[in-house]
């Protein structure tokens, strides 16, 4: 957790979601050490995008974050839809019928 909170929030975020999905620590902790390389081998700062973009979509796992590397999903912005602002209903709103 010491070495996640030094890569960012969203590494330590990413990090607690694996052990919570694992039901053995070991196995938590071979997904840990594969996020370790790639950090050594795409860098921190491209962990932390990858980790940030995974999080928006809730996926976890070595595997994915490898593939959002590899694929350099980290450097294209995430587009999420915006809802409308709701319509405004009130007496000063003349509506399309006053147009006819």
């Amino acid at each position: 957790m010491a070495w996640a909170h030094q890569i960012g929030p969203q590494t330590r975020t990413q990090v607690e979601t694996i052990f919570e999905s694992k039901s053995h620590d070991e196995q938590a902790f071979r997904s840990l050490k594969g996020l370790q390389s790639l950090a050594t081998r795409y860098g921190a700062d491209r962990l932390e995008d990858a980790c940030k973009r995974a999080n928006i979509f809730a996926m976890s796992g070595y595997q994915r974050l490898k593939h959002i590397l590899q694929h350099h999903l980290d450097k294209t912005p995430v587009l999420i839809d915006v809802p409308a602002p709701p319509s405004i209903d009130h007496d000063n709103v003349r509506g399309s019928a006053y147009y006819n």
